[in-house]
Protein backbone atom coordinates (compact mmCIF):
# COMPACT_ATOMS: atom_id res chain seq x y z
CA UNK A 1 0.00 0.00 0.00
CA UNK A 2 1.74 3.14 -0.91
CA UNK A 3 2.00 6.03 1.70
CA UNK A 4 -0.86 8.60 0.07
CA UNK A 5 -3.47 5.20 -0.03
CA UNK A 6 -2.59 4.69 3.71
CA UNK A 7 -3.12 8.47 4.59
CA UNK A 8 -6.33 8.71 2.41
CA UNK A 9 -7.42 5.11 4.84
CA UNK A 10 -6.39 6.94 7.99
CA UNK A 11 -8.73 10.19 7.10
CA UNK A 12 -11.44 8.35 6.38
CA UNK A 13 -11.18 6.26 9.50
CA UNK A 14 -10.99 9.15 11.35
CA UNK A 15 -13.57 10.68 9.72
CA UNK A 16 -15.75 7.53 10.81
CA UNK A 17 -14.73 7.12 14.69
CA UNK A 18 -16.09 11.37 14.73
CA UNK A 19 -19.13 11.16 12.68
CA UNK A 20 -19.91 7.80 15.37
CA UNK A 21 -18.30 8.57 18.36
CA UNK A 22 -18.58 12.70 18.38
CA UNK A 23 -15.66 15.08 18.03
CA UNK A 24 -15.78 15.17 22.41
CA UNK A 25 -14.51 11.62 22.51
CA UNK A 26 -11.56 12.65 20.26
CA UNK A 27 -10.97 16.00 22.07
CA UNK A 28 -10.63 14.25 25.25
CA UNK A 29 -8.20 11.93 23.85
CA UNK A 30 -6.31 14.36 22.54
CA UNK A 31 -6.51 16.20 26.07
CA UNK A 32 -4.99 12.93 27.64
CA UNK A 33 -2.04 12.12 25.20
CA UNK A 34 -1.09 16.16 25.91
CA UNK A 35 -0.15 15.43 29.92
CA UNK A 36 3.32 14.71 30.03
CA UNK A 37 3.77 10.37 30.30
CA UNK A 38 4.38 9.29 34.10
CA UNK A 39 2.47 12.42 35.71
CA UNK A 40 -0.58 11.98 37.35
CA UNK A 41 -3.38 14.68 38.22
CA UNK A 42 -3.87 14.87 41.99
CA UNK A 43 -7.19 12.53 43.26
CA UNK A 44 -9.18 15.29 45.20
CA UNK A 45 -10.91 13.50 47.83
CA UNK A 46 -14.07 14.67 49.53
CA UNK A 47 -14.26 14.71 53.25
CA UNK A 48 -17.81 15.07 55.20
CA UNK A 49 -19.60 15.74 57.76
CA UNK A 50 -22.50 13.77 59.11
CA UNK A 51 -25.91 14.32 61.11
CA UNK A 52 -28.29 11.99 62.74
CA UNK A 53 -31.74 13.52 63.28
CA UNK A 54 -35.05 11.81 64.25
CA UNK A 55 -38.35 13.03 62.70
CA UNK A 56 -39.28 15.42 65.59
CA UNK A 57 -35.55 17.60 65.44
CA UNK A 58 -36.69 18.00 61.46
CA UNK A 59 -40.11 19.13 61.96
CA UNK A 60 -38.73 21.79 64.76
CA UNK A 61 -36.35 23.10 61.37
CA UNK A 62 -40.30 23.64 59.77
CA UNK A 63 -41.62 27.62 59.89
CA UNK A 64 -43.87 28.13 61.95
CA UNK A 65 -47.76 27.59 60.27
CA UNK A 66 -45.97 25.45 58.35
CA UNK A 67 -48.53 22.49 56.87
CA UNK A 68 -45.74 19.96 56.20
CA UNK A 69 -43.73 19.74 58.59
CA UNK A 70 -41.25 17.40 57.77
CA UNK A 71 -41.00 18.72 54.15
CA UNK A 72 -40.23 21.72 55.07
CA UNK A 73 -37.64 20.95 57.60
CA UNK A 74 -36.39 18.33 55.00
CA UNK A 75 -35.90 21.68 52.64
CA UNK A 76 -34.12 23.74 55.42
CA UNK A 77 -31.47 20.81 55.71
CA UNK A 78 -31.32 21.34 51.92
CA UNK A 79 -30.30 25.09 51.55
CA UNK A 80 -28.23 24.58 54.11
CA UNK A 81 -25.99 22.10 52.04
CA UNK A 82 -27.38 18.97 54.03
CA UNK A 83 -28.70 15.43 51.24
CA UNK A 84 -30.70 13.19 52.64
CA UNK A 85 -28.48 9.58 52.74
CA UNK A 86 -31.00 7.04 54.54
CA UNK A 87 -33.38 6.95 57.03
CA UNK A 88 -32.74 3.74 59.39
CA UNK A 89 -36.22 2.66 60.73
CA UNK A 90 -36.96 2.45 64.01
CA UNK A 91 -37.08 -1.30 66.26
CA UNK A 92 -38.52 -2.11 69.13
CA UNK A 93 -36.45 -2.05 72.38
CA UNK A 94 -35.31 -5.55 73.37
CA UNK A 95 -35.88 -5.54 76.88
CA UNK A 96 -34.12 -8.40 79.51
CA UNK A 97 -37.47 -10.27 80.09
CA UNK A 98 -37.80 -13.45 78.94
CA UNK A 99 -41.36 -14.78 77.29
CA UNK A 100 -42.66 -17.75 79.12
CA UNK A 101 -44.34 -20.59 76.66
CA UNK A 102 -47.83 -18.96 78.36
CA UNK A 103 -47.25 -15.70 77.25
CA UNK A 104 -46.28 -14.52 80.32
CA UNK A 105 -42.95 -12.90 81.52
CA UNK A 106 -41.55 -13.92 84.70
CA UNK A 107 -43.18 -11.74 87.22
CA UNK A 108 -44.98 -9.97 85.24
CA UNK A 109 -48.46 -10.03 83.97
CA UNK A 110 -49.81 -12.28 81.56
CA UNK A 111 -50.70 -16.10 81.89
CA UNK A 112 -51.66 -18.77 78.99
CA UNK A 113 -54.00 -16.79 76.19
CA UNK A 114 -52.78 -13.51 76.98
CA UNK A 115 -50.31 -11.84 74.76
CA UNK A 116 -47.81 -9.37 76.38
CA UNK A 117 -47.60 -5.28 75.71
CA UNK A 118 -44.88 -5.32 72.66
CA UNK A 119 -41.82 -3.82 73.52
CA UNK A 120 -41.55 -0.08 72.92
CA UNK A 121 -40.47 1.00 69.32
CA UNK A 122 -37.32 3.76 69.14
CA UNK A 123 -38.15 6.64 66.50
CA UNK A 124 -36.53 6.45 62.89
CA UNK A 125 -33.18 8.21 62.37
CA UNK A 126 -32.53 10.02 59.14
CA UNK A 127 -28.64 10.49 58.48
CA UNK A 128 -27.79 13.42 56.49
CA UNK A 129 -23.93 14.10 54.74
CA UNK A 130 -22.41 17.32 53.71
CA UNK A 131 -18.89 18.10 52.10
CA UNK A 132 -17.00 19.79 54.68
Amino acid sequence: MSFAKLNTAMAVLLAGVVLVAGPGVIAATAAEQSDTPGEKKPEVKVKWEYKALTLADIEKLAPKGSQDKLTDGLNALGENGWELVTVAQGFPEMGGGQIMPGGGRPGGPGGPGVLPAPPPVKPSTYVFKRPK
